[in-house]
């Protein structure tokens, strides 16, 4: 066996194949941040889309007043085909909102009935307004 020495610049850890590794680990983690930022962005703009068609379509606006008695935009509506009706306004303006306003002293079964309505007509948004009248 020879006895060798080594010269301080050759007994040091060759590091050029930990450098190449960790530039390729981070160049992956870097393409990885990319692609999940792009997908949120795109998540973002499917919901912004999403929330202008909603905006863009008439609300169905629904009135229940302290008697119970029941409007669609307006137009008294009779109970027994109150869902009838909403079903075929729902029809003529796909993806709009139902808007519910109900007076303080309109009674429970009312609002159950045209929340039921609401969803046999496959209304997804839903929003309730209590009113009071103006002394």
């Amino acid at each position: 066996m020879l006895n060798q020495r080594y010269t301080r610049k050759e007994s040091g850890i060759n590091f050029t194949a930990v450098m190449d590794i960790a530039f390729v680990v981070m160049m992956l983690f870097f393409g990885a941040a990319f692609l999940v930022a792009e997908s949120a962005n795109l998540d973002d703009n499917t919901l912004a889309d999403s929330s202008q068609s909603l905006s863009a379509a008439k609300p169905i606006i629904v009135q229940i007043d302290a008697t119970g008695l029941l409007s669609i935009d307006g137009r008294l509506v009779e109970r027994a085909i109150f869902e009838e009706k909403l079903l075929s306004i729902r029809e003529q303006r796909p993806g709009s909102k139902i808007v519910i306003e109900a007076h303080p002293e309109a009674d429970k079964e009312t609002s159950v009935l045209v929340l039921d309505a609401a969803r046999a007509a496959g209304i997804e948004f839903i929003e309730v307004v209590i009113f009071q009248e103006s002394l």
